[in-house]
């Protein structure tokens, strides 16, 4: 599923709200935890279990 680019504002806290569309897009659940990394100039933020196979396969290919 493709969702348009949305704009969000970091709050005073650091918070960033996710909008509903990119949410219902990722099924996100409230509580869900994400990982969150630093690529280049981007925030990547992913399910957990994507991040651990990403982890997995970045491991398994540098042996």
């Amino acid at each position: 599923m493709s969702v348009n680019p949305n704009e969000v504002q970091v709050g005073a806290q650091g918070r960033v709200v996710i909008p509903a569309a990119l949410r219902k897009a990722m099924n996100l659940k409230p509580g869900e935890r994400l990982v969150a990394r630093v690529e280049g100039n981007r925030l990547i933020l992913e399910h957990r279990k994507e991040a651990r196979r990403e982890q997995a396969q970045m491991e398994k290919s540098s042996k």
